[in-house]
């Protein structure tokens, strides 16, 4: 997670090396870019893990993890942007997959777990649970509509349009229910992808707002599918103008133009591993990922 506040200082959650005793719940930060880090080990036992980071929009000091510590859900509270943690009084008792702030309100968070979603709305002091039934590994909040929330996982997308208190599913259109994870793009209205197990993406527009019927997503543009080996095939329905790839490094490792819909892209001098594709169509430019295997 890149701070909003300042590009150059990056936030990750996960556990700590195996060669370090009661390293599990860790939370690292780097204040240069990603160059340098420093680990902080927020449980101190030997089973856990972070699974998710969360900062306010409206107080940036303010950043949530969570995750699980010995088998149960664990939250921790940043107040000065992630640099020194302590664990709130009280958490889910399932393993939390997610967290999402309330983009008005720093106490409000959103907790997607093994079993539902949750909600405190005292920065962890006490959680109320919303819904239940299916794990929830993503929770996103409309940006431009706070009273609007999001949540996916292994029973598809639900939303609610009063602050959590009423959920309603929304899965017109979705190929796969198992879904992973959310997120809103501008492109340039307002729209929410929606990631899949499988690798599928799908999109929903949200530029003219959630209407209470007839809301389906559609499948996302897509530029190749993945993985691949010597040879890429594109799959966009527009002719691409000038076509991209980064590796994992952020350097430029291909560069193509003037390509027709369908076009086979060499692609044997890249190596193995994942990369980001950036294809511009004239009318929009669209990111994917590509794994290339050997």
């Amino acid at each position: 997670m890149v701070h909003p506040s300042d590009p150059d200082r990056i936030l990750t959650g996960g556990r700590g090396p195996s060669t370090q005793t009661n390293w599990s719940f860790v939370v690292s930060y780097s204040t240069d870019g990603g160059t340098g880090w420093t680990r902080c080990n927020l449980s101190g036992v030997n089973s856990g893990f972070c699974y998710s980071l969360a900062v306010s929009p409206s107080a940036t000091d303010i950043v949530y993890a969570g995750g699980e510590v010995l088998g149960a859900g664990a939250v921790y509270i940043s107040t000065d942007g992630g640099f020194s943690w302590r664990q709130t009084p009280s958490a889910p008792p399932e393993t939390i997959f997610a967290l999402a702030v309330d983009p008005l309100d720093p106490d409000r968070v959103y907790a997607g777990t093994r079993n539902g979603v949750y909600l405190s709305t005292d920065r962890g002091v006490s959680w109320e649970r919303l819904f239940s039934g299916s794990a929830v590994r993503s929770v996103r909040i409309h940006p431009q509509a706070p009273d609007t929330v999001f949540a996916a996982g292994d029973s598809g997308c639900w939303i609610s349009r009063n602050r959590g208190l009423d959920w309603e599913p929304m899965n017109q259109g979705l190929g796969s229910l198992r879904l992973t994870a959310l997120e809103f793009v501008r492109a340039p209205g307002l729209m929410l992808l929606a990631g899949t197990q499988n690798g599928s993406g799908y999109r929903m527009d949200l530029s003219t707002g959630v209407k209470e019927a007839g809301v389906g997503f559609e499948p996302a543009e897509a530029v190749f599918a993945s993985p691949v080996r010597q040879q890429a095939k594109l799959l966009t329905a527009l002719p691409v103008r000038c076509l991209r790839f980064y590796d994992a490094a952020g350097r430029r490792v291909l560069s193509l133009s003037r390509l027709k819909p369908g076009a086979v892209v060499d692609i044997a001098g890249l190596n193995a591993g994942c990369y980001l594709v950036i294809a511009e169509t004239g009318r929009r430019t669209v990111y994917a990922r590509i794994v290339v295997s050997r």
